[in-house]
């Protein structure tokens, strides 16, 4: 049995310590940890958040997503608690052609969407079940999983990677997001940040709108009432402050079909 220690305690960190914990002794260590006061520190917390196929997968890359699909859709069954809830998806491509989906057919009712229902502007649209999540109640409900298998959570803040040599481990994982870019040991360039900016309403929309290309637009609703807008993606930029501009931009969401909104906004981030 190895002793692991996995840097990050987002989403990433937690799931590859419900699988290395079931054969070995893990701690999870981190600034900011599932439960915590909501903080713009860490991303976990502010995801849409959805199970989406990723554009340019490998066949290995495609087979731990469908995997991972599995276990998220079992779960919305037998785990309600942790508000995983099975939706529809509507997924547009505004240039792709349904052979350049390599999840075609592989999603619950799966279907190709006729012509009628699509936008204007939009080539191809599938229709599909998956999975979407509350993070604040998602994470802290894996958190205490993880802990009733024995995985342990300590909070650490780490300048350096070698910080984490006092945790007498045999295997270090680094699943701290945007930490390699900024850990004095590692600075590694190829890290690319991304900034995004969402509205999060009251709706009574029951699906997912998701719209790739020059439009790229979406809207994810939760099932508990409330619904997330975005489509934002501002590269190397990393300014946590609301961006009025873009939150103006982002609502024009609430006038596409079908997604309908009230006018009362809970948050913009």
């Amino acid at each position: 049995m190895a002793r692991i220690t996995i840097v990050g305690a987002g989403i990433t960190g937690m799931a590859i310590a419900s699988l290395l914990s079931r054969n070995h002794e893990v701690t999870i260590v981190a600034k900011n940890l599932p439960g915590d006061e909501l903080t713009l520190e860490w991303a976990s917390p502010w995801a849409g958040a959805v199970f989406l196929g990723l554009d340019g997968s490998s066949e290995r890359e495609q087979k731990m997503q469908l995997d991972s699909f599995a276990v998220l859709w079992r779960l919305a069954v037998t785990n309600p608690e942790s508000s995983l809830r099975r939706i529809v998806m509507e997924d547009f491509h505004d240039d792709k052609t349904i052979d350049q989906i390599w999840y075609r057919g592989k999603m619950p009712e799966f279907r190709v969407m006729r012509q009628d229902e699509l936008p204007k502007g939009v080539k191809l649209g599938m229709s599909y079940k998956t999975v979407v999540l509350t993070p604040k109640v998602f994470l802290p409900w894996l958190r205490k999983r993880l802990e009733a298998s024995g995985v342990t959570f300590k909070r650490v803040n780490l300048d350096t990677l070698a910080e984490v040599k006092s945790q007498g481990h045999d295997i270090v994982v680094n699943a701290s997001g945007w930490g390699p870019k900024f850990m004095g040991d590692i600075r590694d360039q190829d890290v690319q940040l991304v900034r995004g900016q969402t509205v999060h309403v009251r709706s009574n929309y029951d699906k997912i709108y998701m719209r790739h290309g020059k439009d790229y637009t979406y809207a994810i609703s939760r099932l508990d009432g409330t619904c997330i807008l975005g489509g934002i993606k501002q590269y190397d930029q990393t300014d946590p402050k609301l961006d009025l501009d873009l939150q103006q931009d982002v609502s024009t969401l609430t006038r596409l079909e079908p997604v309908r909104t009230k006018e009362k906004r809970l948050t913009a981030l």
